[in-house]
Parts: structure tokens; sequence; C-alpha cells
């Protein structure tokens, strides 16, 4: 969704533009947005890429590069889990946070251009949905 289209519905918002790999910017992101709304009542992760060649096709697993395998994993694995941290606190204190950590099919399957997508997403499911909501729940 637009700024503008946001703007139809509420001036009570924020947009803040931030890379989902990199902690700092959860961290920023985490003391801008208490600092203009004194919590914070959800998450939602939703980033997700796919290596993919440079004509934007999909490669198949001998063809991914280091580099590729570690964008994938650094933006759906590592940004979930770093936004979480650095939310966690926070949200922890309210006792009424969410957090929603969206996940594709793809999690679960064996597709051929789904090499290093799947695993991490489903990294997510285990590692943000399962074994954090103990800690969470506290």
């Amino acid at each position: 969704m637009k700024e503008e289209e946001v703007r139809k519905i509420t001036n009570d918002f924020r947009a803040l533009q931030a890379h989902v790999s990199k902690w700092e910017d959860a961290e920023r992101m985490l003391a801008k947005t208490l600092d203009k709304f004194g919590r914070i009542d959800m998450l939602v992760s939703n980033a997700g890429v796919l290596p993919a060649g440079h004509d934007g096709t999909k490669l198949a697993v001998m063809e991914i590069a280091e580099d590729g395998r570690n964008s994938v994993i650094d933006t759906n694995l590592n940004g979930p889990f770093d936004y979480a941290k650095a939310l966690s606190a926070s949200m922890m204190a309210q006792r009424s946070s969410k957090i929603v950590n969206l996940r594709s099919s793809r999690a679960f399957s064996g597709l051929v251009a789904s090499v290093p997508y799947a695993p991490v997403k489903t990294g997510v499911f285990c590692m943000l949905c399962r074994s954090c909501q103990g800690t969470w729940s506290r």
C-alpha cells in the first residue's frame, strides 16, 4: 500500500524505509516507531527473496552463488529474527502485542527453484513461530 493510500484512511502512521536484512535498520525502526506511537502492537514479517539469474530467471541449486544464498538467508531468516529480537522486550512489556510471520507453501516443498528459499522459510516457522513463542508468552 502506498503512503497516499494510507493517508486516505488515517494520518496516524509513520512511513519508514529499512532493509530487512540489516540489524541497525531494525533498531532504528523500533526507536522511531516507539518515539512516535509509544508502543508497537503488531509486527508483520513478509519479506522474501529468491536467488535469481541476471535476467530474472529462477536458478537450480548448482547455479546459486554464495552471495545469492546469503541474500536469501539474510532477508528471509535473519531479517524476521532480527526484527522480532529488536521488538521483543517492548512487546513483552505490553503483554498484548502480536508477531505475524508469513511464509509460503514452498516452505514445505522441494521445488527446484525453491533452494534455499524452502529451508529458510521452514526455519522462520520453526524458530520464530514455535521455538520463541514459549519465551514470548511468559
